[in-house]
């Protein structure tokens, strides 16, 4: 069985056919599919968003203080630390429960505008709310992975089906090797190509299906093919 290397796709024996993504500069074109609810958010922007999220909480805090008890303004941050795991994972939670914790300590607690704190009762408020922030935004994150895994499992086998049933209603080796590439392609989000190695010849690989179909075979492809290969 050939081995593989460098995101390449390949069959096991010949003359079973070769499955190998576009090369171009070297680099093998496969985009793996990603998916987060909402928009994809890089690690930085998380952060970014984790930080807006416990400054709204700050305003709405600062706006109901009049209102509520020091103890009760902790679950505005909470709050926040809850909908960042939910909504961006388990580590931006944990900055957001830490941040949270900084912006509480600093103007909710006497003496105001620092982080020393004097009173027993303001100690333990703070200790607690730390507790509470980063088990809620842990157990958020948890959900949050569960739910993508299943979200995940749930796309590979709609993408297993399909292939399936493509490949049941193909007729003849060119409409499976059309079928393959086609399915190859829109699964990584890259051109696809299909390449047979000659039963008299296996080093001799030849292009036998494109996806899409424009386009030459280079020499990074070609060269691609035969790493895979061999």
């Amino acid at each position: 069985m050939p081995s593989l290397q460098d995101g390449e796709i390949g069959a096991d024996q010949t003359p079973s056919p070769k499955f190998l993504p576009l090369q171009q500069a070297g680099t093998a074109l496969v985009a793996t599919p990603k998916q987060i609810d909402g928009t994809i958010l890089s690690r930085v922007s998380a952060y970014v968003w984790a930080t807006l999220a416990i400054g709204v909480a700050a305003l709405v805090a600062a706006g109901i203080e009049g209102t509520l008890a020091l103890p009760n303004l902790s679950l505005v941050f909470l709050s926040a630390v809850l909908l960042v795991g939910v909504r961006l994972g388990t580590a931006p939670a944990l900055y957001a429960a830490g941040l949270g914790f900084a912006v509480y300590n600093f103007f909710y607690t006497a003496p105001y505008f620092t982080f020393i704190v004097h009173d027993r009762g303001d100690v333990l408020t703070l200790m607690f709310f730390v507790l509470v922030a980063v088990l809620t935004g842990n157990l958020a994150g948890r959900v949050r992975s569960q739910l993508e895994a299943v979200r995940e499992s749930a796309r590979r086998t709609n993408v297993l089906y399909d292939l399936a049933r493509d490949l049941a209603g193909a007729t003849g080796i060119d409409k499976v090797q059309d079928t393959i590439s086609v399915h190859v392609a829109e699964t990584f989000g890259t051109r696809s190509l299909i390449f047979l190695a000659a039963a008299d010849c296996p080093g001799d690989l030849t292009a036998v299906s494109t996806h899409p179909a424009d386009g030459d075979v280079s020499d990074d492809d070609r060269a691609a093919a035969e790493r895979a290969w061999h």
